[in-house]
């Protein structure tokens, strides 16, 4: 069910143009073990992803396009 919810959500072009994506390959969500290098690379494509989004990111071209007002 929680698949379903996500899935419906990155269908939505006004959900995912607001969304960053960070590259986790190679990691799980429940490995609470992570290594610190693991833990570094993790912060690493945060930071990355981050910055890529962030590059283009026009919160008023967002607003006229997506928001209801």
């Amino acid at each position: 069910m929680l698949n379903a919810h996500d899935r419906r959500q990155i269908d939505d072009p006004s959900v995912t143009e607001r969304t960053v994506f960070v590259d986790t390959t190679g990691h799980s969500s429940t490995d609470f073990a992570l290594t610190t290098a693991d833990k570094l690379d993790l912060i690493s494509s945060g930071r990355i992803a981050g910055e890529k989004f962030l590059a283009h990111w026009d919160w008023q071209e967002w607003k006229d396009r997506f928001d209801p007002k």
